[in-house]
């Protein structure tokens, strides 16, 4: 009982000693987020709307429009950061990556649909073809839907030209452009991932024209895969 006793206290003592010379318990790690396609997101100098999110092996990624990037810095989202740009093609073409380096950010197959409802699942990716039915999310205007009108354009910008895409009536305001589009959901919560918005004119009130970069051609060109639900 006694030796029980003594073994007590000695261990109280090699705590307290612990304790006076810094040896806390390791801190916790960073709170996990969800990495949800339409949501903000920023470098402290830039602005861009998350467009999806894809790997290549265990190597994660943020598709973004490419005129998003080349300013640099550590890219954060609406739980903390996410990491540095990892290659741009722009103009000719209008797609970039963002690479995934925080453990804390989680990759998900989600589409944020704002105020029209629960969040949209990816389960595959289609091309953009007159007359489908699409919609865009982003944290300017929200989630939108309209009709792909037609393909193969080519816009110019103060840039440059960018060729191969599609064109939308889907409504476009300042600041909107790198939203994801997605076929329409319906009543459904399921969508495939069709593009990334690259530019166009008009606005949410009386309507416009967004331009659409397929996202098929920075898959095959990177070797990405898509996440899907």
């Amino acid at each position: 009982m006694a030796r029980t006793s003594f073994l007590r206290r000695l261990g109280t003592v090699l705590l307290g000693l612990a304790l006076a010379f810094g040896m806390a318990a390791p801190a916790s790690a960073a709170p996990s987020w969800n990495l949800v396609s339409g949501q903000l997101i920023t470098n402290g100098s830039a602005r861009c709307t998350l467009g999806f999110n894809v790997h290549a092996g265990t190597s994660r990624y943020i598709l973004v429009a490419g005129h998003c990037l080349g300013s640099g810095g550590t890219w954060s989202g609406a739980g903390g950061v996410i990491g540095p740009e990892a290659g741009s093609s722009f103009p000719g073409n209008d797609f970039g990556l963002i690479s995934v380096s925080s453990a804390a950010a989680l990759s998900t197959a989600l589409v944020d649909r704002y105020s029209a409802g629960a969040d949209a699942t990816i389960i595959g990716v289609k091309n953009p073809a007159p007359g489908m039915s699409v919609c865009s999310s982003n944290p300017i205007t929200g989630w939108h839907c309209g009709t792909i009108t037609a393909i193969n354009q080519t816009v110019c910008y103060a840039e440059g030209c960018v060729t191969g895409l599609a064109r939308s009536n889907l409504c476009s305001e300042a600041g909107a452009s790198g939203s994801p589009v997605v076929t329409n959901p319906g009543s459904g919560t399921t969508v495939y991932a069709v593009g990334l918005s690259s530019g166009g004119s008009g606005n949410c009130t009386s309507g416009g024209t967004t331009y659409i970069q397929p996202v098929t051609e920075p898959l095959s060109v990177y070797g990405l895969t898509m996440y899907t639900g």
